[in-house]
């Protein structure tokens, strides 16, 4: 068995993630964990194939061993099959020659993107399956060359990190692997909100609100919050914010047409001290998705004490436990009777501790820890 030391130098990753999802969850976890590990220990410096296209990233010059621009192959050939493979391939080859990494080399995909030929251990790291639970919401060519790319990563990989313990039963569930090749490595919460900061923005603290955060679209079913509020007894003395992406056509349309113009508000562009002042704020954060495979927005909330309202989902019942007031996800009627139970509750002090106190269980250095403990299972 190789040394943590010998083993943790011959890490390369991918960073095709950083192309196609650069803001989201994803990126967020590889950023966390890659500084993480290297500041665990000094021998920690990984190989880190970077995009051609992409743009400096000063976190990442700090923490990798080499970065390699790869040529953007891929980009040339991705709208082309067979070839957007042998563009992915030559990336992987090119990467490899111009590192001098050797056979023991272990693999990280950022994003299903395990190479056809590599000599070493390949690691993938599997978030939720959205695209098998939900196809209908993703169909033709693209859907399915997710799904192909991601089914292909698990049942190929020698090792698959799930985030939870939902994620890892639907990996087992839908692909051909060997339940011991899977890890549950929880995600983290961010330092920002750990903090005591209270304030909110835009003087939205100074009003009462309930809060949405997050993408709205297809699963993540905004549309059962806003059919809620639109009908609950309270909009007149509590607003809905929903941090994320302006309204599109059709949520202007369902707002306007129910008389709610004044009472909801989209916040777009905001920083974690801002949101995390709007999570304090809040009368209380709704949740309202059909599936995750983790919910930053969960233990976010919890973290700052706040009161949560969640749809009743196996990974949030597995992530919060019996903190939120849980709804049926197909109800609205069922949120309006939670939300309504929640803005009339009071926490005392101790709960809002206890409730922080679970939150910060989940936290990037047992991600970090726990991501290693993987490489030296190999």
């Amino acid at each position: 068995m190789v040394s943590l030391k010998e083993l943790i130098m011959n890490l390369i990753f991918d960073g095709i993630v950083f192309r196609h999802h650069p803001i989201g969850g994803v990126a967020r976890y590889f950023n966390e964990i890659l500084t993480r590990m290297s500041a665990m220990d000094d021998e920690f410096k990984f190989t880190f194939m970077s995009p051609w296209e992409l743009t400096k990233m000063v976190w990442l010059e700090d923490v990798a061993k080499s970065i390699i621009k790869v040529p953007p192959f891929s980009r040339l050939t991705h709208k082309i099959e067979p070839f957007r493979r042998i563009g992915e391939e030559l990336e992987t080859f090119s990467a490899r020659c111009m590192s001098g990494i050797g056979n023991d080399a272990i693999w990280h995909s950022t994003y299903n993107t395990i190479p056809q030929v590599w000599p070493g251990m390949k690691v993938v790291t599997i978030h939720d399956l959205i695209y098998e639970i939900f196809p209908h919401l993703y169909p033709g060519p693209l859907g399915d060359k997710v799904r192909s790319g991601q089914r292909r990563a698990a049942e190929t990989a020698d090792a698959i990190i799930c985030i939870s313990e939902t994620t890892r039963r639907d990996v087992l569930n839908f692909y051909d692997v060997d339940e011991k090749s899977t890890h549950v490595t929880y995600l983290g919460v961010t330092d920002n909100f750990k903090n005591d900061y209270k304030c909110g923005t835009r003087e939205n603290a100074d009003n009462p609100f309930i809060l949405f955060v997050g993408e709205r679209k297809g699963y993540k079913n905004f549309s059962c919050l806003l059919d809620a509020f639109s009908k609950w007894e309270k909009r007149d003395e509590i607003k809905l914010i929903a941090v994320g992406k302006p309204w599109d056509c059709e949520e202007e349309t369902y707002i306007k047409d129910n008389g709610i113009s004044k009472r909801v508000e989209a916040i777009s562009s905001i920083s974690d001290d801002e949101l995390s002042g709007l999570y304090a704020a809040s009368e209380a954060v709704v949740h309202t998705s059909l599936y995750e495979g983790f919910g930053f927005p969960i233990v976010e909330a919890m973290a700052k004490g706040s009161k949560l309202v969640a749809s009743d989902i196996p990974t949030t019942r597995e992530i919060a436990g019996d903190i939120p007031i849980y709804f049926d996800q197909n109800d609205s009627i069922s949120l309006i009777d939670a939300l309504t139970m929640a803005v009339e509750k009071q926490l005392s002090e101790k709960e809002i501790n206890d409730i922080k106190k679970h939150a910060f269980q989940y936290n990037w250095d047992n991600t970090a820890m726990e991501t290693i403990k993987v490489y030296k299972s190999l």
